[in-house]
């Protein structure tokens, strides 16, 4: 994802709004902790310069306070680095 916090944060905002309950969210970013030194190294060495780190913690905090649970990351070789992939389910409403 190459978009600011802020608006990154909107988009995880409408994720939420259109997933149905029980269903799927699943998006990967630069995670401030799989960007590390080493990685900023390899991003220095090269002529790109389009990543844009986010706050691993929050977005987990962030969809846990929005009704969605944590089910899985991994991460990809992407770029100069490594992309982190997360999947949450969107909770069932409790009736």
């Amino acid at each position: 994802m190459y978009l600011p916090v802020l608006s990154a944060f909107e988009y995880f905002y409408e994720m939420i709004r259109v997933c149905k309950k029980s269903g799927y969210i699943v998006f990967d970013c630069y995670s401030d902790v799989e960007f590390t030194v080493e990685t900023i190294e390899n991003w220095l060495k090269s002529i790109d310069r389009y990543p844009v780190v986010l706050p691993s913690q929050s977005i987990l905090d962030f969809f846990r306070k929005n009704d969605c649970k944590f089910c899985h990351q991994f991460l990809n070789k992407y770029g100069h680095g490594y992309s982190l992939y997360f999947v949450f389910q969107k909770l069932p409403s409790e009736s």
